[in-house]
Formats: structure tokens, sequence, C-alpha cells
């Protein structure tokens, strides 16, 4: 028994600089995905949570590995991520709320149209809808207060590093072939995630950062 207990001792030991930030991001993201939809939309499908949840694990692995390679810096990247997150969520909850779909990489290259469409009312409009702007800020608020306790100290290790790409890379991985699971017709979950380009439906069934994912994807490979 004691030895199990070393062992689990050590292993957490081991994961606990990864486990701890990552774990932090995976509840930031699921709250703020399940906060857009229910303020867009309204409502939350069960697989929009399921997959939203699924999907939202890697990127959240991935913002863990940042702080990981951040070393001493570590706490003030893993304030840095989460503002910018926020920042990233109520932009896309106030530009929903005036415009009914959501901000694309796409139309982030259109600067021009989005400035005249959406700069003169940023400001008002944040004023106007000051509460989904707190509701997405709160993460952001607990990571600069207890970032030195989400983000330990530790040593950079290559070897933990290329562990959490890869776990991270498993996971997107089974999440993928989970979708492609799921039909093949015209609207179903395959369909919207490998070839529809509707950004709504993207957020709806497998959340925000899943859509800015997607859009990357196009936006570079077309």
């Amino acid at each position: 028994m004691a030895f199990r207990r070393m062992d689990k001792r050590a292993l957490w030991t081991r994961w606990r600089p990864l486990a701890v930030p990552s774990l932090f991001f995976l509840g930031v993201l699921y709250y703020e995905e399940l906060f857009l939809k229910l303020y867009c939309f309204g409502g939350v499908s069960l697989p929009g949570a399921f997959f939203t949840l699924l999907f939202s694990i890697p990127v959240a692995l991935v913002m863990g590995l940042l702080c990981r390679a951040g070393g001493r810096r570590g706490p003030e990247v893993l304030a840095v991520l989460t503002i910018l997150l926020s920042t990233w969520m109520g932009s896309q909850a106030i530009y929903y709320h005036l415009f009914k779909t959501f901000l694309t990489l796409f139309s982030l290259t259109k600067m021009t149209m989005v400035a005249g469409a959406f700069g003169d009312m940023a400001v008002g409009e944040i004023l106007l809808n000051w509460f989904p702007v707190l509701m997405v800020a709160i993460p952001a608020v607990l990571a600069l207060v207890f970032r030195g306790r989400l983000c330990p100290a530790a040593p950079r290790e290559r070897r933990a590093l290329l562990r959490g790409l890869l776990l991270a890379a498993g996971v997107q991985l089974i999440s993928m072939g989970l979708v492609l699971l799921c039909g093949g017709g015209v609207l179903s979950l395959r369909y919207i995630y490998f070839q529809a380009a509707v950004p709504v439906l993207e957020v709806q069934n497998f959340g925000m950062m899943t859509q800015t994912q997607l859009e990357v994807r196009r936006v570079l490979f077309g």
C-alpha cells in the first residue's frame, strides 16, 4: 500500500505542472463555450455539449504546454492566454448580438469592412452588453489572482512536453474519429465539421475554438 501511495505521488508530481494549468484551461474553455451557446442560441444540445467538451481537451492541453514551456514565466503566460481567450469569447458574443453571425478569420482579412461595420458601435455595445463581458471576464480575473498556484514552477522537460503534445494530438484524432461516425447526410455532424463551412452550426455543435480551428484550416488550405 505504501509503495502504491508513493507511486501515485510520484506520478502526480511528474504530471502536476501540466495537469493543473490544463485542467484550469479546460474549465475556462468549457464554461465560456457553454455561456456563449446559451447567450447566443438560448440553449445547448446534448451532442453540442459533448463534442464541445471533447474538442476543448486538446486546446486546454496545448495551452497548458505553453505555460509549462514558459518555465518561470509560466504564471504570466497563463494569465495572458486566459485574457486573450476571454477577449475572443466576449468579442464573439457582442459581434453575434450585432450581426447574428460570428467574427471569423476570413472576415478579419477584410479589416476595413469589419472596422466600418463594428468599430463605431463597439464601445456602445460593450457598455450595453455588460453582462456577457462580465461573465467571460471572470476567468481572466481568477487567472490574474491565482496564476502562481495554477501554474506551479517546474523545470522545462522536453519529454514531458512531447508526451503532452502527443496526448493532445491523440484526443484530437479520437474526437475527429467520433465525428466521422456521426452520419453522412446534409447537416449531419460529419458534414458540418468537414464540409459545410457554416460558422453558426460549427459553434453550436463543436464550440467556438473548434470553429476557429476550422476557419484557420480553410484560410490556409481553401
